[in-house]
């Protein structure tokens, strides 16, 4: 599960295009914004799933990394089972018994509960428990305003050339 975030700004066809094209304490500006957004994502993501993973294989599983040039950063959980708790299960689903096992000895030190723990989710379902999209939403104000900032800053440089 990964997250993407897109900007646009009035007057400028392309966002990224322009971004590639900042040069010096501009770029150097964005770079930072960017990596503290991803990185406040990723922190946000993991507070959020704190209470509530009792294993702590998605939150530890949910990172953010630059990709390439630094124009681009991922943040993503690479826990299999971070999509069924972002987004829940409809009743039916069938989970992972095995996994479930795992859970059941070592959080309960009981044998046996996984196929429990499994008739349950697949009559009831889970309940979404979202901890991506509500980081996203929370870092993307901030986010926005300031690119449109450096992009306006931008193209009074670019003006004056």
């Amino acid at each position: 599960m990964a997250v993407n975030l897109s900007v646009k700004v009035r007057g400028v066809e392309n966002v990224g295009d322009a971004l590639r094209k900042l040069s010096g304490a501009l770029r150097a500006e964005y770079m930072a914004l960017l990596a503290k957004t991803a990185t406040g994502i990723e922190a946000d993501a993991k507070e959020t799933l704190e209470p509530k993973t009792y294993t702590g294989q998605a939150r530890a599983m949910t990172t953010s990394a630059p990709v390439k040039d630094g124009l681009t950063w991922i943040v993503r959980s690479s826990a299999k089972h971070a999509r069924r708790v972002e987004e829940g299960t409809k009743p039916g689903t069938n989970p992972n018994v095995e996994a479930l096992e795992r859970w059941g000895w070592k959080k309960l030190k009981q044998r046996g509960l996984g196929w429990l723990i499994a008739r349950k989710i697949r009559k009831q379902g889970i309940e979404p428990y979202p901890f991506f999209r509500p980081a996203i939403k929370r870092a993307a104000g901030p986010y926005r305003t300031a690119v449109r900032d450096i992009l306006k800053r931008a193209a009074k440089a670019w003006g004056k050339r």
